[in-house]
């Protein structure tokens, strides 16, 4: 969804911060710093190469930009479809129009991370981790125009939680041809009178990563 073919200039900043921040990590215990770079299970604490944060609180050199905060609109948050349609809706805008980012950030809670997989100039896997609000600041569809629609949902719901597993095709135009084909993975809670996205992350089809039959129409 979104960012995966989208220009997100912050990308590269917050991956060279957190490789950086790594390779300090890692001179530092080098050096005989041997404590705390564990956990209790003998996982490693330091950051991965493989992902990149970009939020507010974490500095990745992109200035963050304003979002207005607005009330959500009902048809969005009272339904799981309302709110993967809002999902699509919002991104979806004709060349030189800039998507309502406030609409948008009236579907998330305030921690809402998102993360996208993609590969690196290598052909290796890594993910991009980021808020709301540095996510709508470094993305800009309206630079070439960009349709996104849902073409198959699987959704798993069990009391106040859902997940959705929604196909896509991405477009440049309403009828273009279509540039990318993926799966967002949604996390979603219901707080008794609406709806919340509280995680997403997203991978792309790609040689090698073929989306499976049970994600197809």
């Amino acid at each position: 969804m979104r960012m995966s073919i989208i220009a997100f200039a912050a990308i590269a900043v917050a991956f060279t911060f957190a490789l950086a921040w790594g390779q300090e990590n890692a001179q530092g215990n080098a050096q005989g710093n041997t404590q705390g770079d564990k956990d209790k299970h003998g996982l490693s604490t330091g950051p991965s190469e493989s992902i990149r944060i970009c939020t507010v609180n974490h500095d990745c050199g992109v200035k963050p930009v304003e979002i207005p905060t607005i009330a959500p609109r009902p048809e969005d948050v009272g339904s799981i479809d309302g709110m993967i349609k809002a999902w699509y809706d919002i991104v979806t805008v004709p060349k030189g129009t800039k998507p309502d980012w406030a609409r948008d950030h009236t579907l998330y809670t305030p921690e809402t991370r998102f993360l996208s997989v993609d590969l690196d100039k290598n052909g290796k896997v890594r993910g991009s981790i980021l808020d709301h609000t540095m996510y709508a600041s470094g993305t800009t569809p309206e630079a070439n125009g960009f349709f996104e629609s849902e073409i198959h949902r699987i959704t798993h719901r069990f009391g106040q939680t859902a997940h959705v597993y929604s196909t896509y095709e991405s477009r440049h135009t309403k009828d273009g041809p279509v540039i990318a084909r993926g799966v967002n993975s949604i996390e979603l809670f219901n707080d008794g009178s609406r709806w919340w996205i509280t995680y997403a992350q997203w991978d792309e089809e790609r040689p090698g990563n073929p989306l499976p039959k049970e994600l197809l129409p």
